[in-house]
């Protein structure tokens, strides 16, 4: 896509022209708070109901799905690679990863501050647009896609990384008396919850609700915690709102 002229400005509900030297790929994004920023694009984003306005409905008993975030749109599945360097053999990478299987993705759980572990270094001296976090997705190293070769490859010196933004929304689940029907797997010490599988006869399914196998639960009504934590809340809350995180 190649914008040349006035572009809609999303949520800011002004237009701005292009400079000449970013005349391609391009898009100024302006929000409520006066901030801007110009990303690379290929396309318009959309909604999930292939609009260009986020969703935010209430069907009957069906799942409120709430829009993206305005801070939020420029990064939605933004995708980039970049190169991590171990100093030496035995400086660990500092990334903590979760990849049940069957899976074609690593999530990543956490990403080490320090400056003594690759991505610390390397995040230090990123810009901000591509540094590596939390929720983040490796969907490849290298020309290579399958986690156990993506596992393997994190112990080379060099490696290169190909990172995919997750997409997050919230959906909530009213239980209407129902168990909330998600299978789900985690790892105690880890932030989120991964669903395994959706069961027809529970409220997520009876709700419509938009979750899916793969999805990581990363908050319950806004609130986040470890596995246990989140696991709980699932469980205690009526009504329950999960902020989802997809690969996309």
């Amino acid at each position: 896509a190649v914008f040349t002229c006035m572009p809609t400005i999303w949520h800011g509900c002004e237009q701005s022209r292009l400079p000449p030297e970013a005349a391609a790929h391009v898009l100024l994004l302006l929000f409520a708070d006066g901030a801007q920023q110009w990303i690379l694009v290929d396309q318009r984003p959309t909604s999930t109901d292939g609009s260009s306005e986020p969703v935010n409905k209430e069907v009957g008993d069906q799942a409120v799905v709430v829009g993206v975030p305005a801070s939020s749109l420029a990064e939605r599945s933004a995708t980039f690679t970049v190169t991590l360097t171990r100093m030496y053999a035995s400086q660990p990478v500092g990334l903590r990863i979760e990849a049940f299987d069957p899976c074609e993705s690593l999530y990543i759980d956490s990403v080490a501050d320090d400056v003594h572990t690759a991505i610390g270094s390397y995040n230090r001296s990123a810009p901000e647009e591509t540094q590596i976090r939390s929720g983040d997705y490796i969907i490849a190293m290298g020309q290579k896609t399958s986690v156990s070769e993506m596992k393997r490859i994190m112990e080379d010196m060099t490696f290169d990384i190909t990172i995919q933004r997750p997409r997050v929304f919230d959906v909530a689940v009213p239980k209407r008396g129902k168990p909330l029907g998600l299978g789900i797997k985690f790892i105690a010490a880890s932030s989120s919850l991964t669903i395994k599988t959706v069961h027809e006869d529970g409220a997520a399914a009876a709700a419509n609700a938009d979750v899916r196998s793969g999805d990581h639960i990363i908050a319950v009504d806004g609130a986040t915690g470890d596995g246990e934590v989140l696991l709980n809340m699932l469980k205690e809350r009526e009504n329950p709102t999960l902020r989802i995180a997809r690969l996309e």
